[in-house]
């Protein structure tokens, strides 16, 4: 014959559901309250990142006609900060265009010079972060004529 009432197992599990609400409610509330000050401590802070010290240069070389000068030398020759700068770029790709990365933030002077062409010098602003763009454009050289490649020797032929 059983007797009603809560059995010892019953006891049991309200107990742990008693000890868990009474362990989880100061915890929550403390969590609360903590978030809120925290909160209210940096919400008129502003948030900065420390700016990017250097930029790039894309730039395009053209001539004339608004026609890419492949092959062009794009040089710096000044600039308005003491960090050393690399003294060229690699010569312009087929399209005439060149890129000059990791440039400290500042004034540039660019000079632009090909085969055939007058050279050509432009100013430009490098900001932090950035990257220019630039057009450089390139104008003949009047009466220029450009020497044609000899013809191949057919004696060194195999």
């Amino acid at each position: 014959m059983r007797l009603s009432g809560p059995t010892l197992r019953d006891n049991s599990v309200r107990f742990q559901l008693r000890s868990l609400r009474v362990f989880l409610v100061p915890a929550l509330l403390a969590l609360a309250l903590y978030a809120f000050f925290m909160v209210g401590r940096y919400r008129d802070r502003e948030i900065t990142h420390p700016p990017l010290a250097h930029g790039g240069i894309y730039g395009v070389v053209i001539n004339d006609k608004q026609h890419p000068v492949p092959r062009a030398a794009v040089t710096i020759s000044f600039t308005s900060v003491n960090e050393p700068v690399p003294d060229a770029a690699p010569p312009t790709d087929s399209q005439g265009r060149f890129y000059i990365s990791d440039l400290p933030a500042g004034n540039y002077i660019l000079q632009a010079t090909a085969e055939g062409f007058n050279e050509q010098t432009q100013q430009t602003l490098v900001e932090p972060g950035k990257t220019t763009r630039i057009r450089i454009p390139l104008y003949p050289v009047p009466g220029f004529k450009r020497t044609p490649n000899p013809p191949a020797d057919p004696t060194l032929r195999r």
